[in-house]
C-alpha cells in the first residue's frame, strides 16, 4: 500500500514541479488551451502539459464541479483520471531512476 502511494506522491510531485515551472517561465498557468496556438514551442507546450496533465485535469474538473458545469460522476472520474495517471508516471519516474542507478552502480 505505502509503494501505491509513493508511486502516486512522486507522480504528482513531478506534475507539480511542471506546473510551477511553466508558470514561472511564462507567467501564466498551465490549461490545456496552450495547445490551441501552434507554433515553434509546440514540443516543449506537449511535454510540459503530458508532465504536469494531472494537476491540469484536476483543476478543470473541480472549477467545473465547482461551477455547476460538470456533474459528479463524470467529476469523480476526472479526479480518478487524474490520480491514474500520477501512479503511472511516478511508476515510469521510479523505474528511470531505478534503471539509472543499476548503470551508474
Amino acid at each position: 500500500m505505502y509503494n501505491l502511494a509513493f508511486l502516486v506522491a512522486t507522480g504528482l510531485v513531478a506534475a507539480g514541479l511542471a506546473s510551477s515551472l511553466w508558470a514561472s517561465a511564462t507567467g501564466e498557468p498551465l490549461r490545456l488551451a496552450v495547445l490551441e496556438e501552434l507554433d515553434i514551442l509546440m514540443p516543449l507546450k506537449v511535454l510540459a502539459l503530458v508532465l504536469a496533465l494531472p494537476f491540469v485535469l484536476g483543476d478543470a474538473a473541480i472549477r467545473q464541479l465547482r461551477q455547476g458545469r460538470l456533474g459528479v460522476v463524470f467529476g469523480g472520474l476526472a479526479l480518478s483520471m487524474a490520480a491514474c495517471w500520477c501512479f503511472i508516471q511516478g511508476v515510469v519516474i521510479v523505474a528511470g531512476i531505478m534503471r539509472l542507478a543499476a548503470v551508474i552502480g
